[in-house]
């Protein structure tokens, strides 16, 4: 299914002049990545090969705040191509590993990654506990709340742990953090992990941030193992959310 839209400030969309089309959209929303004139503006949708929908409208102030969003092309191609790119950028790298370590921030970091490096690799069959509600819809929160925790709880170690690897440079975070991000790759994309949408998507990230932070140290079949299972889970979301 496809569709096409219309923006104008002409209410019969008759006039060329401060008119906007946008044709074989593939998902139901459109940006124009560009900047609309203050004032009142008219829009309809419509499927391809169908009638134009009603004619809805939005106003626009004049104090508005202009945020223009870059069209895809502009996006994609300020993606840094060097790793990490994530949660800094190679080139600032050095800046975050000066002389930092009297920064009570920092301190509080690192505190919390020495603590996740006695971090227990959860057990991914073991996490959902076979508890029985009242009925059948509590039982499902019990097992949604165990996946959640389930994913939070390596996305929350990790997080800190990359986070305190790219100040300090300390190997000891790397290696703690590449082993539960090693872990998760091995679970089940569409078993216990994903029940729970918040869970799944953090299993991806934890996966993720390793890829990126720790990219230069990989080998190549972990690099595929972590890129394999980061894909399963992202084309479920994809084709669940999208």
């Amino acid at each position: 299914m496809r569709y096409e839209v219309r923006l104008s400030k002409d209410p019969g969309f008759k006039t060329e002049e401060n008119a906007l089309t946008f044709i074989d959209i593939p998902w139901a929303m459109v940006n124009p990545h560009q900047k609309l004139d203050p004032g009142t503006w008219y829009w309809q949708y419509k499927k391809q090969d169908s009638r134009w929908s009603k004619t809805m409208s939005f106003n626009i102030d004049e104090d508005a705040l202009p945020i223009v969003s870059p069209v895809t092309e502009q996006f994609l191609s300020g993606i840094p191509l060097s790793h990490p790119r994530v949660l800094t950028t190679y080139d600032d790298l050095l800046v975050l590993r000066g002389n930092n370590d009297s920064d009570q921030d920092i301190t509080s970091l690192y505190d919390e990654a020495n603590r996740y490096l006695e971090f227990i690799l959860p057990n991914e069959t073991g996490s959902i506990i076979p508890k029985k509600g009242e009925n059948e819809s509590q039982t499902r929160k019990f097992q949604l709340d165990a996946s959640q925790k389930l994913g939070t709880s390596v996305y929350n170690s990790t997080l800190t742990l990359c986070q305190a690897y790219l100040v300090s440079g300390k190997e000891a975070y790397a290696r703690k953090a590449l082993e539960i991000a090693l872990e998760v790759s091995g679970w089940d994309s569409r078993g216990i992990s994903s029940l729970n949408d918040f869970g799944d998507a953090r299993c991806m990230l934890t996966m993720a941030l390793v890829y990126d932070t720790f990219y230069d140290r990989l080998n190549e079949q972990q690099k595929e193992k972590l890129l394999q299972a980061i894909k399963l889970r992202a084309a479920h979301f994809y084709s669940d959310w999208i």
